[in-house]
């Protein structure tokens, strides 16, 4: 049975057939064919198993560092962890303050309550060191005290402890007051607190050093 020569010649191919007909399976428009045809167009098995390079799909157990994700942004299981990128921030940029103005609000605000923080925290040190030297130099007792010149500060080493070291405390607390006066401004943050906190360090240190400075150098006769 002989055959006409139309028959015979190759059959021109549908374009949309062209692309990948060999190796994907045919869309009968079902959702199943659907998602078969969208696995292997990324790159994915057919049959629907996971490759070992991407995570368990939805509903399995996920890789830990999904679970490390900053919560800020979708996790999407397809996209890698980055821990500089991916990790939550301690504290916020300067970009992050001039786009949220609450967040620029809160951080106003923590900045003042650790400015009064500071600011209680190094004459209440000063103080306590002060007293602490006063007292172990009255338990241990020496000349001066025997002499009748005074109760509490009782030998020249604490004579020269006393003034002293309470006086390097509130001196390095207005420094490190200025220090982050100036941090604070640098980064565009609300500084004007701690530019407060500064002057009212100042009087106090020369309060200390002008009060009981003079005690290192000419002692309590």
């Amino acid at each position: 049975m002989s055959t006409s020569p139309a028959e015979d010649s190759p059959q021109p191919r549908d374009p949309q057939d062209s692309f990948g007909s060999s190796d994907m399976p045919a869309a009968n428009g079902s959702p199943a064919d659907e998602e078969t045809v969208l696995r292997r167009l990324r790159g994915g098995d057919p049959r629907g198993d996971t490759p070992p390079s991407r995570p368990a799909p939805l509903g399995g157990h996920l890789p830990r560092w999904t679970e490390q994700r900053n919560l800020s942004r979708p996790a999407d299981p397809t996209i890698p962890f980055d821990p500089k990128l991916d990790r939550p921030k301690r504290k916020p940029s300067r970009l992050d303050l001039e786009a949220d103005p609450l967040l620029r609000l809160e951080d106003n605000r923590r900045s003042v309550k650790h400015a009064i923080m500071y600011a209680a925290m190094i004459p209440i040190i000063t103080l306590v060191t002060g007293a602490v030297i006063a007292l172990l130099s009255r338990s241990h007792g020496g000349p001066i005290c025997d002499s009748g010149y005074s109760t509490w500060i009782c030998t020249r080493t604490d004579e020269l402890l006393f003034p002293i070291l309470p006086g390097l405390i509130s001196f390095g607390g207005m420094l490190g007051a200025g220090a982050i006066t100036w941090r604070q401004w640098a980064q565009d943050r609300y500084w004007q607190p701690w530019l407060g906190i500064v002057w009212l360090l100042i009087p106090f240190c020369l309060l200390w050093v002008t009060g009981v400075g003079a005690m290192a150098i000419v002692g309590q006769h």
